[in-house]
């Protein structure tokens, strides 16, 4: 009898950051269940039952759940970075052009990153752990951000801009919070606000 041929198992790709090629919509369904369930009573086995994805793949892309938020943000981030921003405008516009981008992309996953916030306001204490799980990817981001509107983050006075930067943000995202108009008029003016101040400050050229 001739011997059963043993069959190979192809193991999940995965990409260059490290995470999972899922099914479409991965992050959708993973804010869903954020919204739903709450951030801290989520498990990864309802993770990956929620998205179609079995445990093990879950866990060789995701440590845990924060390394999810981890990998979300630079997915943001390559979708930033297909953008254009033009450089005739003055810097503030630019920065300005860059950040709402961002808070376009953020628009499908708005209920569950609400839920989220919430939760993490509930929680200073474990907020903060997960503010240093993620800071990393967070200073990236902002980073980034200061570069596609043409300003080198090299120079001590851009670090220091990159910090301001996240300050706007975070008091940008407060409005978005409750900004339940069409045009985000509310959330485009706060952002407004702060690079104004953000750049008189720092004397960046305009």
């Amino acid at each position: 009898m001739a011997a059963a041929k043993k069959t190979k198992t192809a193991k999940p790709k995965t990409t260059k950051s490290g995470a999972m090629p899922f099914a479409q919509n991965f992050y959708g369904k993973f804010f869903e269940l954020v919204e739903k369930r709450g951030w801290f009573s989520l498990t990864l086995p309802e993770i990956a039952k929620a998205t179609g994805v079995s445990l093990s793949q879950l866990l060789e892309a995701y440590c845990d759940k924060s390394e999810i938020l981890t990998q979300f943000g630079k997915k943001l981030d390559a979708q930033l970075a297909q953008n254009t921003v033009s450089s005739d405008e003055p810097l503030k516009d630019r920065l300005f052009d860059v950040v709402m981008q961002r808070f376009d992309a953020l628009a499908p996953y708005r209920a569950g990153l609400l839920r989220l916030i919430e939760d993490m306001q509930s929680h200073p204490i474990s907020a903060l752990v997960l503010c240093l799980e993620t800071v990393c990817g967070f200073t990236r981001s902002m980073s980034l951000m200061f570069e596609m509107a043409g300003i080198s983050t090299t120079s001590p006075r851009a670090v220091i801009g990159v910090a301001g930067l996240k300050i706007v943000y975070l008091s940008t995202l407060r409005t978005w919070k409750h900004d339940d108009s069409a045009d985000l008029s509310a959330t485009m003016a706060t952002l407004d606000r702060g690079l104004a101040r953000l750049i008189s400050i720092l004397h960046f050229d305009t």
